[in-house]
């Protein structure tokens, strides 16, 4: 997420109740779409993936509105296919890794395709762009789709949320030591010793009310990996705003900066949660 919710708030990022009040609009539907599943459940991940793409593009300094389209289009087709290999489970599990590959190498070429002067790279960055707001998204319909997928989605939700939480209040109360002060200078190691902690309590919570026949111990230790991965999508989100100079990603939620912000840190959990589920978890 963003600096508003991680150690201390930042210029610009609004008052806590603005983004409480923003939080409690936009939860309740979020919580019925996972309920319902497909289609609404990827409708609304689809809106949020087109958004991040639109967010991403201006971001990045595509100006072309035939280019922006692209990238918004790219990004929900994206998920359109996430819904429709879902339903088809050897395909998934070909399909899948080479959507994360792809979406970590857009993120990496959106660090370096600055400002580029020529068609090739323009053609780059808007497929970059495409792979880094759709590829991670990709998993959410396909983790929806597994035999428990509304108990682990939602999982993975209060994972990251209490995530979140728990390194904003322990790093405002005992963050000293930056974390990536070259970043994200408010983040500490306190704030993220904090987020994990919080994770790990999460999950052994949330153990408490699935239906999973897994370990205890498995579900917490990956309640654990999740809220590290979710605070390094954070941290690779905050470079991206960085290299292009740019404070949030955009300002359609009130009080908590663009889609991009919001989605952060959920984005780099959701594989984790999805191929642990896949491969790992009994």
């Amino acid at each position: 997420m963003t600096d508003a919710f991680l150690d201390t708030p930042t210029a610009g990022s609004g008052s806590l109740t603005s983004r409480v009040t923003s939080a409690a609009v936009t939860l309740p539907v979020l919580i019925v779409a996972v309920w319902a599943g497909s289609p609404w459940f990827t409708a609304l991940v689809a809106i949020a993936a087109g958004t991040a793409g639109w967010e991403i593009s201006a971001i990045a300094g595509i100006k072309n509105r035939a280019l922006v389209a692209t990238v918004i289009v790219g990004s929900i087709a994206l998920i359109a296919a996430g819904d429709f290999i879902a339903r088809q489970t050897a395909l998934a599990s070909l399909v899948a890794p080479f959507a994360l590959v792809g979406a970590l190498a857009g993120l990496l070429a959106l660090q370096r395709l600055r400002a580029p002067g020529n068609d090739f790279l323009r053609a780059a960055l808007v497929i970059a762009a495409i792979a880094y707001a759709g590829g991670l998204l990709f998993h959410a319909p396909l983790l929806r789709n597994h035999a428990a997928g509304m108990e682990w989605v939602l999982f993975l939700l209060a994972v990251t949320f209490a995530t979140d939480t728990g390194a904003y209040f322990i790093g405002r109360a005992f963050g000293k030591r930056p974390l990536a002060p070259s970043i994200s200078p408010s983040k500490t190691w306190e704030g993220a010793a904090g987020g994990t902690l919080a994770a790990l309590a999460a999950g052994f919570i949330a153990y408490q009310f699935m239906a999973t026949q897994a370990p205890v111990w498995q579900v917490v230790v990956l309640a654990g990996i999740a809220g590290i991965a979710g605070q390094l999508g954070d941290l690779a989100e905050s470079k991206f705003k960085r290299v292009f100079d740019a404070k949030e990603s955009g300002s359609i939620l009130p009080g908590h900066g663009g889609i991009l912000d919001r989605l952060d840190s959920i984005v780099f959990s959701l594989p984790v949660v999805y191929y642990a589920v896949k491969w790992v978890i009994t």
